[in-house]
């Protein structure tokens, strides 16, 4: 409270002395709560005060180190003699592994299938450009639109341009494709759907882990990591149909149970459900939920933490034919190791359920 008055003080002192000979001519600085000095900023002369929200700013990536987070649900048949149910396409309660595995992915249809044109180690680029002087590029029939998948940082970018046999400039991406192990891959030959998938998840360290699937149609495609959690994987490169075209599921190494799905033409998954990472904080703001068929049904928000059985982590959400917003004036706070996920449990069979969860982990 000391530290408010003194800089609410400080601007109104300030505010009271011309502008001219104060913000031109010096230097103001202010002690945060460890002691280091802060400059204070002007715009125009005038005190610079943002009011603007935390996940605002986390959005901006204006706090270092922290994430948004916006969790999709829907669960297209919730019935009584199952509920609750996980808020998942899939339907029933969703299945978690115990340890990491390479898991499997597949798809109901054939139409969705990607193929490999090249890979290699880049020689050289930038963030719109990947350079290769032992590639041959134009002569493995890699054309603008295609994927370069950047195996090293698990990041993915679209070609814009084959510059030369040795040389193609890409979208943007943010991060350099200099010296990179990179994959190629395009739509296959004939096919209309899904090309290539982008997982993300947790490794056996439960830490952030990404990977990219070349879609093989109804064949299962294994990974090259393997993961103890996938908490959202979506469409990256599809073909003329402009989305998957079968239900594309992350099974687990044995193909015997589905992890995570794709609802056909829907391009990400949306399992309604989240596992905090190693060495994170989840703060949960706020759920949402709606159904579609006259069955009432409550959304629940649940939570398992490293082991432990599932139960409510407060708040519920009650629709029939309509939906609801929940906000939490103080966010639900759910360490490192924890499954959260919204589940359902219906009055009646049949209930059509839609929903979702949001908030910020640092």
């Amino acid at each position: 409270m000391k530290k408010f008055l003194a800089l609410a003080l400080l601007v109104v002192c300030f505010s009271a002395i011309p502008s001219s000979s104060i913000c031109k001519d010096r230097i103001i600085e202010v002690k945060d709560k460890d002691g280091n000095w802060q400059t204070l900023n002007f715009i125009a002369d005038n005190l610079r005060v943002s009011a603007m929200q935390l996940m605002y700013d986390i959005a901006e990536g204006n706090v270092t180190g922290s994430s948004t987070l916006h969790v999709e649900a829907r669960n297209p048949d919730v019935d009584t003699s199952t509920s609750p149910e996980t808020i998942w396409v899939a339907g029933g309660l969703r299945n978690y592994l115990d340890v990491d595995e390479l898991v499997q992915v597949v798809s109901s249809s054939a139409e969705d299938a990607g193929t490999l044109l090249t890979s290699g180690t880049s020689t050289g680029g930038s963030t719109t450009s990947i350079i290769d002087t032992g590639a041959t590029f134009i002569s493995d029939g890699v054309l603008a639109g295609d994927i370069v998948i950047n195996d090293t940082n698990d990041m993915h970018a679209i070609i814009e341009t084959v510059d030369s046999e040795t040389q193609l400039t890409t979208k943007p991406t943010g991060m350099t494709l200099a010296v990179k192990a990179y994959r190629i891959a395009t739509v296959a030959t004939g096919k209309t759907g899904a090309a290539v998938v982008h997982i993300t998840g947790l490794d056996e360290d439960w830490d952030e882990a990404d990977t990219h699937i070349i879609m093989n149609g109804t064949t299962d495609v294994e990974s090259d990591t393997s993961l103890i959690r996938i908490n959202k994987f979506w469409v990256t490169l599809a073909g003329s149909n402009g989305s998957n075209v079968g239900a594309i599921s992350v099974e687990n190494n044995a193909s015997a149970t589905v992890l995570s799905q794709i609802g056909a033409g829907i391009n990400a998954s949306e399992d309604g459900s989240f596992t905090v990472p190693n060495d994170k904080t989840l703060y949960i703001t706020g759920l949402y939920a709606g159904e579609g068929n006259n069955d009432r049904c409550i959304v629940y928000l649940y939570k398992r933490h490293d082991g432990e059985v599932f139960r409510p982590a407060g708040g519920a959400v009650s629709v029939k034919q309509s939906h609801g917003v929940l906000s939490f004036d103080g966010p639900i706070k759910l360490k490192a190791k924890t499954d959260v996920e919204l589940r359902g449990v219906a009055d009646t069979d049949d209930a059509k359920v839609s929903g979702g969860f949001e908030g910020y982990y640092k």
